[in-house]
């Protein structure tokens, strides 16, 4: 798909077009199409309006022309935009519209018109890489008389790399093995003039990784941990750490899952394809700051060499965790992950994402994200960045009593899961145990990250939630 910008209007070769029903249209000003908005009052589209939680959209044939109009009256609200947007474009491509022209009013800010673009990027998305019949590609002509080139560039470039993470995501687990992801990950940094290390697994039993190794060697395919660096500002000495869940394949482990859960666990890497596409997008920006991605990636399969429930392991930090459900593997590899992050890259903060738990779905569904911090700077910039982009966070309470169930081992130093309640929180609050003192928050995605049925604008399967989150972080941290 591509996106493009004009200041000249021009209906030639457009086969559809997607119309945001707000402030001034200007594309009302060309004679040949004047009637069709005459004849469509935009009272009349309002009074079909059927909820303000999505705005609508109402598809029209004019002539050989689709007509979609969207109602951006919802604008103010991020997330309502973007998936509007979303909608109007999967709402035209099921017209089999190919080539869209989207006329932007001038009142519309840079950010807005950004988010309009994202939203064009998501809603034409399409993963067919198994299919024998393709997609046709997409192809979108934004027109106004005002400029926003700029905006329309930088909202390409986020819809872009938020379709990467869900490429990856979306790649089935036998062919998305932590060698493959680490190749993935290293061909787009250097794409991108982004510095990367992968080390092998012996190197990270150098390292003393035990926890993180522990759970990769129950599979054949072996572990990889993969390094991004981005330095934007050298002459500073800060480094932001994104540390992200990078399970290709999850099967539980012994305490090993029911088909239907298991069935979608390529998803569990969902954390990592959101660090790799943000530190992407953070380059490609330009943004003035320094950022690591750091990513654990290994599969949690059943063998006659796999982990088990009462081992002990010995983390990077010299910590001792005893194991009580190996379907609970993320933060064994996140703790070692952010031990790295803070002892070798010496980073002042740590941001950790993660298909983490159940208990996130069960209290904030497949909209929004568990965050856990007690770092109010990183806290602040979060919801800040989450407003911004559109991609939904809920903060939890980073109370120690959560904690308290995880330091009652009596052959360790910490059980790796805690009592029935708050295990969301628990979780959370056992990694920010490895970051030794630095802020730090953790982001639970096991919702927002996989949609195992379609919501308005977004097609079943990854949704790359994350990238656009912690993009708008860094670049908030970064002012």
């Amino acid at each position: 798909m591509s996106i493009k910008f004009v200041n000249t209007p021009s209906l030639e070769g457009m086969d559809a077009q997607i119309t945001p029903v707000v402030g001034e249209n200007p594309l009302c000003r060309i004679p040949s199409v004047r009637a069709l908005y005459t004849a469509v009052s935009r009272q009349e589209l309002m009074d079909h309006k059927p909820s303000t939680v999505q705005g609508f959209v109402l598809a029209f044939e004019e002539g050989l022309k689709n007509i979609v109009f969207a109602n951006l009256d919802c604008r103010h609200d991020h997330f309502k935009l973007v998936n509007t947007v979303a909608e109007a474009v999967r709402t035209a491509v099921e017209m089999h519209s190919q080539n869209i022209f989207v006329p932007v009013g001038t009142d519309f800010t840079d950010e807005e018109v950004s988010l309009i673009c994202q939203g064009l990027m998501i809603g034409a998305y399409r993963f067919d890489l198994y299919k024998t019949e393709k997609s046709p590609k997409v192809r979108f002509t934004v027109y106004s008389e005002r400029d926003y080139s700029a905006a329309v560039q930088n909202g390409k470039m986020l819809g872009e790399c938020t379709n990467l993470a869900r490429d990856l995501v979306n790649t089935p687990g036998s062919d998305m093995t932590p060698v493959v992801l680490a190749q993935k990950a290293a061909a787009q940094a250097e794409l991108c003039g982004v510095k990367y290390e992968i080390f092998d697994e012996f190197e990270i039993e150098k390292m003393g990784m035990g926890s993180f190794l522990a759970v990769a060697r129950g599979s054949v395919n072996p572990p990889r941990l993969i390094v991004l660096r981005y330095q934007g500002d050298p002459e500073n000495d800060s480094t932001v750490a994104l540390v992200g869940k990078g399970i290709t394949f999850d099967t539980g482990g012994y305490d090993i899952k029911d088909d239907e859960s298991m069935s979608t666990m390529k998803s569990d890497m969902g954390g990592a394809a959101a660090v790799i596409g943000a530190v992407l997008a953070i380059a490609r920006a330009g943004i003035k700051a320094n950022v690591t991605a750091v990513v654990a990636a290994c599969e949690n399969r059943v063998s006659g060499n796999a982990y088990l429930p009462g081992d002990v392991l010995r983390t990077m930090s010299g910590k001792t965790v005893e194991v009580i459900n190996t379907d609970a593997e993320g933060r064994l590899t996140l703790i070692d992950a952010v031990t790295y992050a803070v002892q070798k890259e010496n980073a002042f903060a740590v941001i950790d994402i993660a298909t983490l738990t159940g208990g996130q779905v069960v209290s904030l569904g497949y909209r929004y994200a568990a965050l856990i911090s007690d770092s109010k700077v990183l806290t602040e910039m979060i919801q800040k960045a989450s407003a911004a982009c559109g991609e939904k966070v809920w903060q939890m309470p980073a109370d120690e009593l959560f904690l308290e169930p995880m330091k009652t081992s009596t052959i360790a130093d910490y059980r790796h899961t805690g009592g029935k309640g708050g295990g969301t929180i628990a979780a959370g609050l056992l990694i920010r145990e490895f970051a030794e003192g630095r802020h730090f928050a953790h982001l639970d995605i096991a919702g927002p990250a996989f949609l195992e049925s379609g919501f308005p604008g977004w097609e079943t399967g990854a949704t790359g939630y994350g990238v656009r989150l912690l993009y708008q972080t860094l670049r908030l941290l970064a002012e």
